[in-house]
């Protein structure tokens, strides 16, 4: 299986979401941004996690090797 590309995104109503970019929805939503960590790193298969602070901005970037 490939490896994937995940972002870790906050969410309006205080959630977290797991996104694919390009995507037109979630992959996943989520109460915690840990669940969410989680849950990116098992679908990214090996592949790069990016986990976006509140503001927005890309603040980890996990390498799963």
């Amino acid at each position: 299986m490939a490896h994937e590309v995940y972002h870790v995104v906050p969410r309006p109503d205080g959630g977290w979401a797991v996104e694919k970019p390009k995507a037109d929805r979630a992959s996943g939503l989520f109460d915690t941004q840990q669940d969410a960590r989680e849950q990116a790193h098992e679908w990214s298969n090996g592949g790069v996690v990016y986990v976006h602070g509140l503001n927005g901005k890309i603040r980890k970037e996990q390498r799963n090797d």
